[in-house]
C-alpha cells in the first residue's frame, strides 16, 4: 500500500510541476501555459488530448505568429523570437 501511495505522490509531482517546467523551457513556452494546455486539451479530448496538448498549443502559437491580426495571441502565449 505504501508503494502505491509513493508512486501516486511521485506521479502527481512530476505531472503537475516538473514536466510542465521542463517542457516550457525546452519549447520556450511558459510552464503555466504548458500546464493549462494539458488540462484544457485533456478536458476536451480526454487522455489523447492531454498527451497532445502541448504540441497542439505550439501549433496554434506558430499559426498565430504568421498573421498580423492574431500575433497578439502568440505574444500572450509565448515570447516571439525574431
Amino acid at each position: 500500500m505504501a508503494t502505491l501511495i509513493g508512486l501516486a505522490v511521485i506521479q502527481t509531482i512530476m505531472g503537475n510541476f516538473v514536466d510542465p517546467r521542463v517542457q516550457g523551457k525546452s519549447l520556450q513556452l511558459s510552464p503555466f501555459i504548458a500546464l493549462v494546455s494539458i488540462v484544457f486539451w485533456g478536458w476536451v479530448w480526454g487522455i489523447p488530448g492531454a498527451i497532445l496538448g502541448v504540441p497542439m498549443t505550439i501549433s496554434i502559437i506558430l499559426f498565430c505568429q504568421e498573421f498580423e491580426a492574431t500575433r497578439g495571441v502568440a505574444i500572450v502565449l509565448c515570447e516571439i523570437k525574431n
